[in-house]
């Protein structure tokens, strides 16, 4: 009996301490693309909930309240929303003058300036660590490969970090180092896996390598040891984290549900994620240290894959004559709520 007891208070204990995960977003819509602010007291977000089919650029108190529309025009994409790391300013696609080009506004939505103004879609923003730069995908003329390159605001030249026959894409700039991670179709063709490359010049590394699965949206976290990435294994997605320099792959959600499209605040404190629950598409959030305490991860080696670090990059092969799954927009349709 008193061992009972000491079981169910240290339970009692744990139960307290734990904070969970906390529902953030309640609409119909598909809410989606979450984006701490620096201080970690807001979050910007994209979502249809008033134009189905048509992004707006949202805000919203950490908690949840006060949810705003910032942009708010019908029949307009704006998405993919990313706060500078000073929090004066909010980077964002859009393609209010045709094709998608990438925009800056202040986190009211004022002061709209666009940034590039090239002939096909500029989409995937995000800023660098300094705020001079800006990472951006950009996609061919048909709309089915991508490249990674870097705007620099001051002189509003575009130089290209990564240019292959493939596809490149969702880079993000480390937080206090100037690397580049990123999602690349090589060298699977329809699998995906997380590179990083310095962003002025470097080789680039194979971080993640498997198949068949997708390994996208990176996230740096730790200081920039490691990296947050959502996994897509038909039919569902999960986060998992890695060391930058390769090596073992730790499992931290199961499905189901699906979470993905994971976002860490500046400070490590807090992740903001989707989360799909019957037909919604949520904001959710929970700290960052109790991500891989919400579900119960069993230990089996299906939750720990081994990845293999310092592995050569492919070199991109020619695009095959036919894809066999024309992504949507020129990316993997898993970057869109199905």
């Amino acid at each position: 009996m008193k061992l009972l007891s000491v079981s169910m208070i240290l339970l009692s204990i744990i139960s307290m301490s734990f904070a969970g995960e906390v529902r953030l977003t309640t609409d119909p819509g598909v809410d989606t693309w979450p984006s701490w602010s620096p201080d970690r007291t807001k979050i910007a977000f994209a979502s249809d909930r008033q134009s189905s089919g048509y992004d707006d650029i949202w805000i919203m108190n950490a908690d949840g309240s006060n949810q705003m529309n910032i942009t708010n025009l019908p029949g307009i994409t704006d998405t993919t929303p990313c706060w500078s790391p000073d929090g004066q300013k909010i980077a964002f696609a859009s393609n209010r003058t045709g094709k998608g080009q990438i925009y800056t506004m202040t986190p009211t939505g004022g002061n709209v300036i666009q940034i590039t103004n090239r002939p096909n879609n500029c989409i995937l923003p995000c800023w660098s660590s300094d705020m001079t730069k800006i990472v951006y995908c950009y996609q061919d003329a048909a709309e089915i490969y991508s490249d990674i390159y870097i705007h620099d605001i001051d002189s509003g030249t575009d130089t290209p970090l990564i240019l292959t026959a493939r596809t490149e894409f969702d880079p993000r700039w480390s937080k206090y180092n100037d690397i580049v991670a990123y999602t690349s179709d090589r060298p699977y063709a329809t699998y995906y896996n997380i590179y990083t490359k310095p962003a002025f010049g470097g080789e680039e590394f194979f971080v993640t390598s498997q198949g068949p699965s997708t390994d996208y949206r990176p996230n740096w976290c730790n200081n920039d040891s490691q990296i947050l990435f959502d996994y897509y294994n038909d039919p569902g997605r999960t986060i998992w984290i890695i060391n930058s320099n390769g090596g073992i792959a730790t499992q931290l959600t199961t499905y189901p549900p699906s979470r993905f499209y994971a976002d860490i605040s500046q400070d490590n404190i807090m992740v903001a994620y989707n989360k799909i629950t019957g037909f919604n598409y949520d904001i959710w959030s929970c700290p960052f240290a109790e991500l891989g305490q919400i579900d119960v991860v069993p230990t089996s080696l299906g939750n720990i894959k081994a990845l293999y670090a310092g592995e050569q990059p492919a070199k991109a092969s020619p695009p095959p004559a036919v894809e066999a799954e024309p992504p949507r927009g020129g990316l993997p349709a898993i970057l869109y709520p199905q």
